[in-house]
C-alpha cells in the first residue's frame, strides 16, 4: 500500500471498481471542487466524498489532496484521470458505433489544422462531410502545429494535421498527406522581372517579412544548410497580416503554397525556388491511445480525398500528394 495513503477513519466495505465513480472522480478533478461536482451530479456531498474514499482504497492509493481551496489530483490521481478520458472516449465511440451503422458513420469528430493550410482545407472539408456523412459532427481546432500535437497528447481532438518536421512524439502515429513548396512572395508594383525560379542566395539580403514560430525556424533552418544567414527579418504573429504587408511593399514573404493558393488574387508574384530542399512535408497524425471511431477513420480519409482533389485541379499549387494508407470503403462512399 502507498505508504502516503490511510485508509478511512470507520469501517466500510468497498464499493466494486466502476465507471460511475471514475465519472464522479473525472467531474470532480475537472471542476476542482468535491461541492461544485456535488452540485452539477446531483448527488449528495457526503455519498460523493464516500465515493471517493472508496476508489482510493480500491487503488491504495491517495487520488485527490483536499485543501481550503478546493481539490486537485495527486500525481496517481492525474494518472487515473487520464485513463478515465480514455475509458470514456472509447464508450462513446461504442455508443455512436452502435446506434448508427456502417453505412452512415455517427458522433463527433476532432480535427485540428494548422493556420497555414486552414484557410484551403477547413471550408471545403466542412462542406464535404455535411454532404457525405450528415450525421457526423465535425469540429475544426486551428492552432500551430506544435499545439496541435499538445492537444493530440492530451486527447483533446480525435486526428490532427501537423508539420512533419525532425522526430514527432512516438506516441503520434503520422501519415504523410502533403508535400508543399515554400514560395516567395513579393509585391507586383515595380518588382523586376525574375526566371522561372529564384536561388536562396539571391534573396538572402533582401527584406523578409516571416511568420512567427515554427515556419520561421523551417526557413532559416533552411538557408543554413547552404551556410547562409538571413538578413532583416519582419517578425508576424499571424499569416492573415502577412499578403497585405507584402502588397504595401514592406518586404517580400516566404509562405507554403497552400496559403498562397487560398488567397486568390492578390497584387503579389509567387516565384519558386530553385532548391528541391525549399518545402515541407504534411502528415495526418492520431494518437496510439485515442483509437479512431470509425467516423473519425472516415474524416481522416476524406481529408486525403479533399487535398488530392485540390492538388489534381490546380487550386493547391506546388504541392502533391505523399504515399500514404488507402481509403476505407466508408470515405469513398458519394
Amino acid at each position: 500500500m502507498n505508504a502516503s495513503f490511510r485508509p478511512p477513519v470507520g469501517a466500510f466495505r468497498s464499493e466494486r471498481f466502476d465507471l460511475r465513480k471514475l465519472h464522479y472522480f473525472a467531474r470532480i478533478v475537472e471542476l476542482g471542487s468535491i461541492s461544485r461536482a456535488s452540485a452539477e451530479l446531483h448527488v449528495a456531498q457526503p455519498a460523493l466524498s464516500k465515493s471517493m474514499r472508496c476508489l482510493e482504497f480500491d487503488l491504495r492509493t491517495s487520488l485527490l489532496e483536499r485543501s481550503s481551496k478546493g481539490v486537485r489530483p495527486t500525481r496517481a490521481g492525474e494518472k487515473l484521470y487520464a485513463h478515465c478520458k480514455i475509458v470514456f472516449h472509447q464508450l462513446e465511440m461504442a455508443r455512436s458505433e452502435i446506434q448508427g451503422s456502417l453505412e452512415e458513420p455517427t458522433g463527433s469528430v476532432t480535427i485540428g489544422i494548422p493556420y497555414s493550410i486552414n484557410l484551403i482545407l477547413a471550408a471545403p472539408l466542412l462542406r464535404e462531410t455535411l454532404v457525405r456523412f450528415p450525421a457526423i459532427e465535425l469540429q475544426i481546432v486551428e492552432a500551430h502545429s506544435c499545439g496541435i500535437a499538445v492537444h493530440l497528447m492530451s486527447n483533446s481532438i480525435d486526428v490532427g494535421i501537423m508539420v512533419r518536421e525532425g522526430n514527432l512524439n512516438p506516441a503520434i502515429h503520422a501519415h504523410d498527406l502533403v508535400e508543399e513548396e515554400f514560395l516567395l512572395v513579393r509585391s507586383s508594383q515595380g518588382a523586376e522581372r525574375w526566371d522561372d525560379a529564384v536561388r536562396l542566395e539571391d534573396v538572402v539580403d533582401r527584406p523578409l517579412i516571416l511568420a512567427k514560430g515554427q515556419l520561421r525556424t523551417m526557413v532559416e533552418e533552411r538557408f543554413a544548410r547552404r551556410a547562409l544567414r538571413l538578413g532583416a527579418v519582419r517578425e508576424i504573429e499571424t499569416f492573415s497580416m502577412i499578403p497585405q504587408c507584402v502588397e504595401a511593399g514592406i518586404g517580400e514573404a516566404i509562405l507554403p503554397a497552400g496559403w498562397i493558393s487560398a488567397l486568390g488574387q492578390t497584387r503579389t508574384i509567387c516565384t519558386r525556388f530553385e532548391e528541391a530542399m525549399m518545402n515541407r512535408r504534411l502528415a495526418i497524425c492520431h494518437t496510439a491511445s485515442r483509437p479512431l471511431s470509425y467516423a473519425a477513420l472516415c474524416v481522416k480519409d476524406l481529408v486525403r480525398q479533399i487535398a488530392a482533389g485540390l492538388i489534381e485541379t490546380g487550386q493547391w499549387h506546388s504541392a502533391r500528394m505523399m504515399v500514404g494508407p488507402a481509403a476505407s470503403a466508408g470515405a469513398r462512399r458519394g
